[in-house]
């Protein structure tokens, strides 16, 4: 009846995932008339492994089968088989989760950054080398950081003297600026819980100033 394209949709939860959710809104959709969902994998059709959407579904009268295992969903050995295969899914995520968090705790620790660095910065990465630049947007927010310091500014009269100076950025942006510790040339992050690690970038205010 309709086909809903989601091999690129690699979000963790469901409820972030586009297609997945527009396919989920059709077939719930009763003058669609849809008793069947068919998916590669029923280990892929959740990626949380969660028993509620096709739980939900089947209260609807509709089955989700998997075009890549033998069982028949709509039998009590198939329903179990169809659990097996949810709960796979949810462990193979956990791993990967862990993974994902191991290996970008270790690269932080080494000094290396693991995504988009904030304004100000650019950054070239390597399977071997990682460099950190400060660019022209740098140079002026190190300004900033400098008025603030020195002249004791606040974030409004900050915005507006750089609007002047070409860089719009508005009040709030401001304020998550200043309290940035990348900017004094640290490494803060989710994967390090709490911990602060020196990175090997340029500094464009000192701790001393920071603070």
């Amino acid at each position: 009846v309709k086909i809903f394209e989601g091999e690129y949709e690699s979000a963790k939860s469901d409820i972030k995932r586009k297609r997945f959710n527009q396919m989920l809104k059709f077939v719930k959709d009763k003058k669609n008339n849809i008793d069947a969902v068919i998916v590669y994998s029923t280990s892929r059709f959740s990626r949380t492994g969660s028993f509620d959407i096709i739980d939900e579904l089947k209260s609807k009268g509709i089955t989700v089968f998997s075009a890549t295992s033998g069982y028949d969903a709509r039998t009590a050995e198939g329903e179990f088989m169809q659990g097996v295969e949810l709960l796979s899914a949810r462990h193979d995520n956990r791993i990967k989760s862990k993974a994902v968090i191991d290996n970008g705790r270790k690269a932080l620790l080494s000094g290396r950054w693991i995504q988009h660095p904030p304004r100000g910065y650019d950054m070239k990465t390597t399977k071997t080398k990682q460099e950190i630049t400060i660019n022209a947007e740098g140079k002026l927010i190190k300004k900033a950081f400098k008025m603030k310091a020195e002249e004791n500014l606040t974030n409004e009269e900050i915005r507006i003297r750089m609007r002047a100076m070409g860089l719009n950025l508005a009040k709030q942006q401001w304020s998550k600026i200043f309290k940035n510790i990348f900017y004094v040339g640290y490494f803060s992050h989710n994967f390090l819980n709490g911990e602060i690690v020196k990175g090997p970038h340029e500094p464009l205010v000192s701790l001393e100033n920071f603070t």
